[in-house]
């Protein structure tokens, strides 16, 4: 059998979307899909292009309507997460040589979370810091991802309480990729 392999990031957000990859938060495909949905939570976007630098999160719709740029990027459009819930956020991946995790505790975006915060742990001891955040639920998705999609990254937050789709889950799955 053949693993699972996610080459590109539209693999990777076609597969997100479907819920391949577990717990995430709610999406809209298009700016018209998330007005006409009539959500008025924390919200944000990001491009789906590798290495854009088009993101953010806004505490209301109509803050997110006056910063979204104007680009030729396609945008994904999704519930918003609250930094100051954050326990951990990092990239989990496994491969030859055991798991590795590269994390921050940061109550920040990810991206800045891990540039100016970043830690690293390898073998039992990523085992251990991710059943301490982790719920039990949680911290299974994550191994399950780890076994389906040998050598990729998982892009993971953990917060003090449950959100996201799939319920009994304080985790969300940002990515998966081999890319």
């Amino acid at each position: 059998m053949s693993p699972n392999i996610v080459k590109t990031k539209h693999q990777m957000y076609a597969l997100w979307k479907a819920g391949a990859f577990g717990n995430k938060v709610r999406h809209w495909d298009s700016l018209d899909d998330f007005l006409l949905s009539g959500y008025t939570g924390r919200c944000g976007f990001r491009s789906t292009k590798v290495g854009s630098s088009h993101m953010g999160v806004f505490p209301n719709p109509k803050e997110l309507l006056r910063a979204i740029p104007v680009t030729d990027e396609k945008l994904v459009i999704s519930e918003g997460t609250h930094d100051e819930l954050l326990l951990i956020q990092g990239e989990l991946t496994r491969d030859g040589s055991g798991v590795y995790l590269y994390y921050s505790t940061a109550k920040l975006v990810m991206r800045k979370a891990l540039a100016e915060d970043p830690m690293h742990a390898t073998g039992l001891k990523v085992h251990t810091i991710l059943r301490y955040f982790c719920d039990p639920a949680s911290y299974e998705d994550l191994m399950l991802l780890l076994d389906m999609y040998p050598g990729h990254v998982v892009e993971f937050s953990t917060f003090k309480t449950n959100l996201g789709v799939v319920p009994a889950r304080n985790t969300v799955i940002w990515e998966v990729r081999n890319y």
